[in-house]
């Protein structure tokens, strides 16, 4: 008897603990409950919180000091910190009714009139430019500090359109401006590609064009805005360039010749001049028509891919001969100097053996002639219109050939005979090859020494 009653207390002790141990259990579920709950809420208020910063930020253009300004207003009591609200979630909650009246108050306003907004972007696309230009007025196509330069203007009234920001006029890589080709002070161009980043104008094209040349001088003439592709590069991209050269005929006469007036090239001298022409075709070193270069630099090797005389017309009783040449690349200076070097040998000046000795490592002296008479024609892109004839428009001239035609006799060609005629340019310059170039040094035809020395 005294067995059972003790199996039963004992049965009726491990019930309660069991139920004791059950209640701990659910009180330490309900706390853990509890702590989950909070952390949630902390969470939901941080990033409630975070929202309405990016709210105000990119609806309102707010700063983060704007922000916390905002927040200040709205509670005097809590002094808001946008900051301390996404990095530590404040337990802090907007009145929907105080936001709305903050937002449509005076003051707010005037601060978010006051603080300068943010930069949209834009979606912005390739373009190809088709322009020309007379070089006489400007100190090269490339932008240049302090003096005018062709592409100053041209990113003057891309500005003043709106289709390139104030900074981005100062920074032309930075909406990918490029040139197909640097032109020198003084040099013209009768075709000229850049590539640029410009905000959407499909059908706009002749509107945005006829707007720039409002804004452009007369010597700078844009013909068209064609879409290009996403990589399109107008240096990169280019196969190759062609130029011309236009001189008077009499810069070939020797000194015993007739007068300037009436020397004309019979058709031995073109014969002459273009077996010099013609040995610069291929692949050489133009070492010595260049500056500031070294013989071993690789840079100095250049492929020419055309070198001859062109047309002979008369203006004002005396000829003129225009000399083309065609290359996949060009020095600085290379044609003038190419030009001077021809120029010097049929005039006697230079030995003819240094035709060869020329591309050696010897410093050889050659004169560099007038930028006035160089012309920038066409850059050529082959190969990039055969890659996406079936995509994009080809990068082709012939709607704007007769723009292009009227453009070079009007400002260019024109310039080069009445600038000749009134400054007498190559006539100077011949003279100053007779009575300084030549006579600087006693050795004419070779100066400076090898790189092997």
């Amino acid at each position: 008897m005294d067995n059972l009653e003790e199996n039963s207390l004992f049965k009726k002790k491990k019930r309660k603990l069991h139920t004791y141990e059950k209640a701990w259990l659910n009180y330490k579920h309900i706390q853990e409950e509890k702590e989950k709950r909070k952390q949630f809420i902390e969470e939901t208020l941080k990033f409630k919180h975070f929202f309405e910063y990016m709210r105000l930020k990119y609806c309102y253009s707010f700063t983060p000091r704007l922000c916390e300004k905002y927040f200040c207003q709205m509670s005097s009591e809590l002094k808001f910190n946008c900051n301390d609200a996404i990095n530590s979630g404040t337990d802090f909650e907007l009145n929907h009714q105080k936001r709305q009246k903050l937002e449509n108050d005076e003051e707010t306003r005037k601060i978010i009139k006051a603080e300068p907004t943010e930069t949209v972007r834009i979606k912005r696309y390739k373009y190809a430019m088709f322009l020309a230009y007379r070089g006489k007025n400007y100190h090269g196509m490339q932008v240049n500090p302090n003096v005018p330069t062709v592409e100053k203007y041209i990113m003057e009234a891309l500005q003043k359109l709106n289709l390139i920001t104030v900074d981005q006029m100062v920074q032309p890589s930075s909406f990918k401006f490029q040139r197909a080709a640097r032109t020198d002070k003084g040099v013209s161009a009768t075709k000229q590609i850049c590539s640029l980043l410009l905000p959407t104008i499909e059908g706009k094209e002749n509107d945005t064009v006829n707007l720039l040349n409002g804004l452009l001088p007369d010597d700078i003439r844009i013909f068209g805005l064609q879409r290009a592709t996403k990589s399109f590069d107008s240096k990169k991209w280019c196969d190759s360039r062609s130029y011309s050269y236009t001189l008077p005929s009499y810069c070939f006469r020797h000194q015993s010749d007739l007068e300037r007036d009436k020397f004309r090239l019979d058709n031995k001298d073109i014969e002459d001049i273009n077996r010099i022409l013609m040995q610069y075709v291929g692949t050489h070193n133009f070492y010595n028509f260049t500056s500031g270069k070294l013989h071993k630099d690789e840079s100095c090797k250049r492929f020419i891919i055309r070198c001859e005389c062109g047309k002979r017309f008369l203006y004002n009783n005396i000829e003129y001969l225009t000399v083309d040449i065609k290359g996949q690349s060009f020095l600085i200076h290379q044609i003038r100097k190419m030009i001077g070097f021809c120029v010097s040998l049929i005039r006697g000046d230079l030995d003819p053996c240094l035709q060869q000795k020329v591309w050696q490592n010897e410093r050889i002296k050659v004169p560099k002639a007038p930028s006035l008479g160089l012309v920038l024609e066409e850059p050529h892109y082959e190969h990039y219109n055969k890659r996406f004839q079936a995509t994009h428009q080809r990068l082709c001239w012939d709607i704007y050939q007769e723009k292009c035609d009227e453009f070079k006799q009007a400002y260019i060609i024109k310039d080069i005979l009445e600038t000749d005629e009134s400054e007498k340019i190559f006539e100077e310059w011949l003279t100053y090859l007779t009575e300084k170039f030549w006579n600087d040094v006693d050795d004419v035809s070779i100066v400076g020494h090898s790189d092997n020395v």
